[in-house]
């Protein structure tokens, strides 16, 4: 019996508290043609999450091989790295500048945990398909992060250089 959809779940789950908990400060969108460049990432960004959230249903978590438990522990730490991220979004108070802040020193940690986390997944489900979906959701997802990082860069600096 498949067991993958676990996968999808993890990954719903804090997308549907952000319909909830939707964030504060969000800067306002000044660059049109930044926003030409994140509407193209995003739509990659839809390919792979398409990807990512369907093919796990049809797979089961392997444990037979040394890879297998790794990758599965790697799964696993990677999801706790992004529920980490979720929870300090709630407990600052929702600031969208938290969805992309370092964490730990890692780098736009709710762009690349979740997507390194499916990639485990496809190591654990011996998926080239879900890689490849991962590797899509990579490409439009860890961009688009990047450029809403810069964003809120870009507001901190006008408003530090306007006191």
């Amino acid at each position: 019996m498949p067991t993958g959809w676990i996968v999808t779940l993890l990954l719903l789950i804090p997308n549907a508290l952000f319909l909830l908990l939707s964030p504060r400060n969000v800067p306002p969108e000044i660059d049109g043609q930044r926003q030409f460049k994140v509407q193209i990432f995003e739509t990659i960004e839809k390919l792979g999450q398409v990807g990512c959230f369907v093919l796990p249903f049809f797979y089961c978590f392997h444990t037979a091989t040394l890879l297998d438990q790794l990758s599965l522990v790697l799964f696993c730490i990677l999801m706790g790295f992004y529920y980490a991220g979720w929870f300090r979004y709630i407990r600052e108070d929702r600031q969208f500048i938290n969805l992309f802040a370092p964490l730990l020193g890692v780098p736009l940690p709710m762009a690349v945990a979740p997507v390194l986390a499916v990639f485990m997944s496809s190591v654990n489900f011996h998926s080239w398909p879900l890689a490849l979906a991962a590797a899509i959701l990579g490409v439009g997802h860890i961009p688009v992060s990047w450029l809403e990082w810069l964003r809120c860069q870009a507001v901190s600096v006008r408003s530090d250089n306007s006191t």
